[in-house]
């Protein structure tokens, strides 16, 4: 998942744009667009050929310093 505004362009000039992800470690690959919701600013993508290792939850409090990741999710009422 990612938003829309980040594929916009692709998705609008494809001749024009591609998408591609890269990992740390250098490896590349395409990105496909699946599905999109304009509205609420979603895209759904596959990146081929990559398959991270799902985020470990920790059932601590996290210490000063320790990795976090952020996951929100788009406002639908209102």
């Amino acid at each position: 998942m990612t938003n829309y505004h980040v594929v916009a362009e692709q998705v609008n000039h494809p001749e024009k744009y591609r998408l591609e992800y890269r990992t740390v470690d250098g490896a590349t690959g395409k990105v496909a667009v699946l599905a999109l919701d304009v509205l609420h600013d979603l895209a759904v993508v596959r990146a081929e050929g990559y398959a991270p290792a799902p985020l470990k939850l920790e059932a601590g409090t996290p210490v000063k310093g320790d990795r976090t990741y952020s996951v929100g999710f788009p406002s639908t009422w209102g």
